[in-house]
């Protein structure tokens, strides 16, 4: 991903350049090594900033079509590493890229990977490529979580020309990968979303799918919160499964796959099967 190092910290904050606007710097002081510092995108928003003069700040108002990016600003001893927070959905690396470049202007670089290409661009205007606000009304037949290379969400979209397939992702190479082989294959009925599954599927219509696909999900056994499999996960696909739908999970991690039989088990309805399937050696 794209990122630089520095020997000093960026300071220019409240400040406006090209389309974008850059917010203070968030701190946690249980973190003190780590910044957030948020970036407005003024092409997804309208930004009115204006100067206090009691105060002499500078505050800003966005409306609620407004886009925010994070960048992280990690500590190393005398150096300063500037990259995109996992926050953030990354579907334009060349606009990430840019931020990138106009701090790093700002500050003394030692190195980086900001060099201009014309590879991250391609497929960012399609219009298989969705906004979360465009989900509200789609009606997807079936749904595939984390769809990584591509290879089952392309063979179920080629398997099934006349059903509505969604995919969401927020890696930005699987998604670019994806995306050409739209392309490639003519494909008029895969849909990509680089937004995180937990919450964009809230605006997904009720039962609509007929298939919710969650193939090798990172097991997060560390940090399970972080985990897609939850409660909450699954009250959202039984509203939007279909009778008689169903959610495909598939995993190689023991313990995930066992805490996720106990979160089903929990569930008010519970009806699933269990398949166990060993690899030949």
């Amino acid at each position: 991903m794209p990122h630089f190092i520095s020997k000093n910290m960026f300071l220019c904050v409240n400040i406006s350049h090209n389309d974008f606007f850059i917010m203070p710097y968030l701190r946690n002081f249980r973190h003190p090594n780590l910044m957030i510092l948020p970036i407005i995108l003024e092409s997804k928003s309208q930004k009115v900033a204006k100067k206090n003069l009691d105060s002499n700040s500078l505050t800003t108002k966005i409306d609620s079509t407004h886009e925010v990016l994070f960048i992280r600003c990690v500590v190393k001893s005398d150096r300063f590493l500037y990259k995109i927070d996992k926050l953030t959905q990354v579907s334009n690396l060349n606009k990430i890229k840019e931020i990138l470049s106009f701090l790093a202007s700002h500050v003394d670089v030692i190195s980086h990977n900001l060099s201009e290409t014309k590879k991250h661009t391609k497929g960012s205007n399609t219009p298989f490529l969705l906004k979360e606000t465009q989900l509200t009304g789609l009606k997807p037949h079936f749904i595939e979580i984390g769809f990584g290379s591509g290879r089952h969400i392309l063979s179920l979209a080629k398997s099934n020309p006349k059903k509505i397939i969604l995919g969401f992702e927020i890696h930005a190479p699987s998604i670019r990968q994806v995306l050409n082989a739209i392309e490639s294959y003519q494909l008029k009925n895969l849909y990509i979303c680089a937004a995180d599954a937990r919450n964009a599927m809230q605006l997904i219509d009720s039962s609509v799918a007929n298939a919710i696909f969650l193939h090798f999900p990172v097991p997060w056994n560390n940090a399970k919160h972080r985990r897609v499999m939850s409660r909450d996960f699954l009250l959202a696909c039984f509203r939007i499964l279909r009778l008689n739908g169903h959610l495909n999970l598939r995993s190689d991690d023991l313990e995930y796959v066992r805490d996720s039989i106990n979160e089903m088990l929990s569930a008010p309805i519970a009806h699933f099967e269990v398949k166990k399937i060993m690899r030949r050696m």
